[in-house]
């Protein structure tokens, strides 16, 4: 658009061009990441003690949002090119000679598998946690911040040679770092506040790599509280055609021969720190106009308006390519601020190239490519899957082009601020609604929240509490939080929406400041218990209808639910929950512990789910006593549920009692053992049952080797977490046999039934029986041969031979009976 030139016209005639005004809080209108892997974090923690809480989760948060991130086989490879990242983590497999291979560093690091890293969430986290740690506590700095900084640089697979590549990785570390360092992540994501001073740690750089938005004059660049601030070099900051953006040059664009008349919005697939850094790569061969950031919307400039950008083939030469941080296929990327920045850019670009904001693409986002998502050259403002000729998939199903189309059209303003409603919800389906009203700058707690329904105002009565576990935790730094909830009396048939304000004590004026979150609940319902088979004793917890934020899952033994007593976490916008995984101990703090939910066998369990206002409570449950008893066989194989060569499953918990009848003794010998270390157990008894005296302890790779019993019987115990699963082990068995009463046997003392039969035989004795049984036929062939053992019961299956008469003699140390059988 080159504007540049009317930015220095203004510039001149009023002194400064500012970008704008009153923007929103960085997390504020953005949507909750559910983490499903906190079990796995906190037994990292557990493992590296010295890696910083927040670290991890910052790592996944900024590279993944959470996701397990694979890829398949066939995989188209994103518009990009960017290199494929893998796992919880993020990390790099094929760096394709400019990133680093960082999975790799990481799996040698560790001593992990790289197929490991890359197929089990579990590994990926704590293979990243085992090399940070080697690498941490090599790290010399003294200060806590910068060693932690440093070590997460070594493991990045972002190079930072060149000055767009270093503003690059610091952007990236910017995300890790300020994720630790934000309050609310804190109580969301259940950990301590490190206390890094992360602005003393960047220094002037911090103020560009937190901008919301810049103000340009001839003679300085200041953010939006009037600061002034410097950089790696004055002429990398300033967008040349968009005042709030940063610039970093790519290297990959041509010139343009044809005017612009549309507008490109694609996703990165992967991250706006590495997509900036991909772009400067020369080799890489892609390029786009702009990046933007899902945080908060920060957009940095790679490509002159006027040039070129490499992002659409054949439509490169009239688009403006805009790159969006994120996944297609992936939710949590596309925030309220994402949207809100990118839509005023693209307003911006409208309002300059002529185009019609009007010709935005307003239909909800679809997967494929533009044979199945709908192509127009009516639409100038479209995804790249929408544009002619096509294999391109983004930006996908999760990107909200209606909302986008209206902030578009209305060149990306937003309410929340002066007195327009904090929020407009539709309540026809609701049971309950919720907000959350986020203050920092009035004093005290004192902020009520007002609605209109129907032309009526109303003063809803305010709570102190985001949830009730974190009570005081809103008065850190100044901020408060506070739930209120709309009851279902101000409903009727008549209401379909509700406008929401949020003001301060001193009355009506001013607003409070900050941008507010309010969402429509319905009532959880429908709960329902579905228990696991043995070995696994897990359940799946299934229900229906609950909102989008903050509910959570609470279960115990405790049917009051009190501190120390049951689990938790966050089912928000879930219906199903396996259990017992990702449950952490709730004990009045708000912070995950080292602890976490495992069933006991034999056990009654509660459970409920609530938001802190709505509490609905499941059928209670027990979980079974997995015992398996062998009383018949001598001898054997013991192997784990999976057997060999597959791993056996999560949540198991039982008991194999070998109990050989007439045995002095059974021994065990294991020949394969590989248990999860620490958290996956074996345990063996003397005798048959788990109050027997324990022979031993065994996990990780430490073999039990060679057991025996010092009487007739032994147990064996195993218990498994509810995550990672190892390959188990194989174990042989027999016993020594008490011979007394053998030689008494007599022909009424054994019986072979039925006889005739079409098949089977079944060899009964009335006592132990030590013998070897051999069938013949009626020429005196042996068709089966049975080797001696210890029996009361024994099988012949001679459902593979012939019909007639066979011959079954029975020889045991001191006595030989022959017996005649038909078969029909």
């Amino acid at each position: 658009m080159k504007k540049i030139l009317l930015l220095i016209a203004t510039v001149l005639i009023s002194g400064i061009v500012s970008a704008h005004e009153n923007k929103p809080d960085a997390n504020a209108n953005n949507p909750v990441v559910a983490n499903n892997y906190a079990v796995s974090f906190e037994k990292a923690y557990g493992l590296y003690p010295d890696i910083p809480h927040g670290l991890l989760e910052g790592v996944a948060f900024t590279n993944s949002r959470f996701h397990h991130i694979t890829h398949e086989a066939n995989e188209k490879e994103s518009c990009t090119g960017i290199p494929k990242a893998y796992g919880v983590m993020g990390l790099t497999l094929d760096g394709k000679n400019y990133f680093t291979n960082n999975l790799k560093y990481v799996a040698q690091l560790s001593g992990y598998t790289e197929q490991e890293i890359i197929s089990d969430p579990e590994k990926n986290i704590l293979a990243y946690a085992k090399a940070f740690s080697q690498l941490h506590t090599a790290e010399k700095s003294a200060d806590k911040v910068t060693s932690a900084a440093n070590t997460v640089i070594a493991l990045s697979e972002l190079p930072h040679q060149t000055i767009a590549q270093n503003f690059a990785l610091n952007t990236q570390l910017y995300g890790v770092l300020s994720f630790m360092t934000d309050v609310k992540n804190q109580l969301i994501y259940h950990f301590q506040n490190p206390n890094f001073n992360i602005e003393t740690y960047f220094g002037e750089n911090y103020k560009i790599l937190s901008s919301h938005s810049i103000t340009m004059s001839n003679t300085s660049i200041k953010d939006d509280k009037g600061n002034t601030y410097k950089t790696y070099d004055p002429n990398v900051v300033q967008s040349p055609d968009y005042g709030p953006a940063l610039w970093v040059a790519a290297c990959n664009y041509s010139n343009r021969n044809s005017s612009i008349s549309a507008v490109t919005i694609h996703d990165m697939e992967g991250s706006y720190a590495g997509t900036i850094n991909w772009f400067a790569n020369c080799a890489s061969g892609v390029s786009a106009h702009y990046c933007v950031r899902s945080s908060d919307g920060q957009i940095t400039q790679m490509v002159y308006e006027s040039d070129k950008a490499w992002h659409v083939g054949n439509d490169n030469s009239y688009t403006i390519g805009i790159e969006h941080e994120g996944y297609y296929n992936q939710t949590g990327w596309y925030t309220t601020n994402m949207y809100t920045e990118s839509a005023k850019l693209v307003c911006a670009i409208c309002n300059y190239y002529g185009i019609p904001k009007t010709s935005c693409w307003n239909v909800q986002g679809c997967s494929g490519s533009s044979s199945n998502c709908g192509i127009s050259s009516a639409y100038q403002i479209k995804g790249h899957q929408n544009f002619y000729n096509q294999s391109h998939i983004d930006p996908g199903p999760n990107w909200d082009w209606p909302q986008y189309y209206n902030l578009v059209n209305s060149c990306g303003t937003s309410s929340g601020t002066g007195s327009q409603p904090v929020s407009t919800l539709d309540v026809s389906d609701c049971n309950s609604l919720e907000g959350w009203a986020y203050d920092a700058d009035v004093p005290n707690n004192m902020i009520d929240i007002h609605i209109y329904v129907d032309g009526n105002y109303y003063t809803m009565m305010q709570t102190t509490n985001y949830r009730p576990d974190v009570n005081s935790a809103f008065g850190i730094s100044g901020n408060h939080g506070f739930i209120w909830t709309v009851p279902n009396a101000l409903k009727n048939g008549q209401v379909h929406t509700i406008d929401i304000y949020a003001i301060n004590d001193n009355g009506p004026n001013p607003l409070v400041s900050s941008t507010q979150i309010g969402a429509c609940f319905v009532s959880p319902g429908t709960l329902t218990v579905v228990q696991s088979t043995c070995p696994n004793i897990g359940v799946t917890l299934n229900w229906q209808n609950t909102g989008p934020n903050n509910f959570w899952l609470d279960i115990g033994t405790d049917p009051n639910f009190g501190v120390n007593n049951f689990y938790n976490q966050n089912v928000s916008n879930l219906t199903s929950v396996v259990c017992p995984g990702n449950f952490c101990l709730y004990d009045g703090t708000g912070i995950c512990n080292n602890n976490y939910l495992q069933f006991q066998p034999n056990t009654l369990y509660y459970w409920r789910i609530w938001n802190g206002n709505i509490v609905t409570a499941g059928s209670s449950f027990t979980t079974p006593s997995c015992i398996y008893v062998d009383n018949a066989n001598c001898t054997g194989v013991l192997d784990d549920s999976g057997g060999q060569p597959n791993a056996y499953s999560s949540n198991e918990d039982y008991v194999v009692t070998l109990s050989p009848p007439g045995a002095t003794n059974v021994t065990l010998n294991f020949t394969s053992f590989d248990l999860e270390d620490q958290f996956d157990f074996m345990y063996i008894y003397d005798g048959n049952s788990t109050t027997a005296p324990l022979i031993g302890t065994y996990t990780g790779l430490v073999s039990p080797g060679t057991v025996t019993s010092t009487g007739g019987s032994i147990s064996v115990r195993f218990s498994s977490d509810p995550l990672v699963n190892n390959a188990g082990w194989t174990a042989t068995w027999n016993c020594t046999a008490s011979s007394t009463g053998v030689d008494q046997i007599k022909n009424a003392d054994l019986v072979i039934f039925p006889n005739p039969s079409a098949d089977v035989f079944v060899l009964s004795s009335v006592a132990p029986t030590l013998a070897e049984v051999l069938v013949y036929d009626m020429l005196g062939n042996e068709v089966l041969r049975n080797e001696k053992s210890l029996f009361i019961k024994k099988t012949l299956d001679l459902s593979a031979n012939a019909t007639g008469i066979y011959f079954v003699k029975v020889k045991g140390e001191n006595f030989l009976q022959t017996y005649k059988v038909i078969k029909q």
